[in-house]
C-alpha cells in the first residue's frame, strides 16, 4: 500500500526515519550495496522527498502503528439498523485507524490496493488511514468499529 512521507527524524544512532500519514515510520538509510540513497545525507533533498508515495509493508499486513490509543467506539451497529452505506464502502479519516470487530455474524472486507478477507465472530481487521474497505456483511452480523490515533 502506497503511503506518502510526512517527515523525518533522526533515531538515537543518528539514522534517518521518515514517517508516513499511515502513523507508521520507516529508517531511509544510505548504505551503498544494500540501500542506495544518497538524498537521505541531505537536508534539502530529504525535504524534497516529503510527500512521496512510497510502499508501507506494515500497512499491506494491516500492522497498526505502536503507540496508538483508542479514541472512541461506534457500534455496535447490526446491519438492519444502520445505513446500508456502513456495509458498502468505508473510508477511514487521516490519522486515524479503524479496527472493524465482527460481533456476530461474517463480513468480508477488501481494503483497495491492498488485503482482503473474511472475519467471523470476535475477529478483528484494521484498516490504516485513509484506506478505502469494500465491506459486505451477512444479514446477521454485527459489528463495532473501535477508532485509533495519537493523542
Amino acid at each position: 500500500m502506497k503511503r506518502r512521507i510526512t517527515s523525518f527524524h533522526q533515531d538515537e544512532n543518528g539514522d534517518w526515519v521518515a514517517e508516513f500519514d499511515c502513523l507508521h515510520s520507516q529508517h531511509m538509510r544510505h548504505r551503498p550495496l544494500l540501500e542506495n540513497r544518497p538524498w537521505v545525507l541531505h537536508e534539502e533533498q530529504r525535504q524534497a522527498r516529503v510527500g512521496t508515495a512510497v510502499e508501507c509493508a506494515a500497512c499491506d499486513a494491516g500492522e497498526a502503528p505502536d503507540g496508538l490509543v483508542r479514541l472512541d467506539i461506534l457500534g455496535p451497529f447490526p446491519e438492519d439498523a444502520v445505513s446500508p452505506a456502513l456495509f458498502a464502502t468505508w473510508e477511514v479519516p487521516a490519522k486515524r485507524w479503524d479496527v472493524i470487530v465482527v460481533l456476530a455474524g461474517s463480513l468480508r472486507f477488501e481494503v483497495e490496493d491492498s488485503r482482503s478477507g473474511t472475519l467471523g465472530p470476535r475477529e478483528r481487521a484494521a484498516l490504516p488511514p485513509l484506506a478505502v474497505a469494500r465491506v459486505e456483511a451477512d444479514p446477521e452480523t454485527a459489528v463495532e468499529v473501535e477508532r485509533w490515533g495519537k493523542r
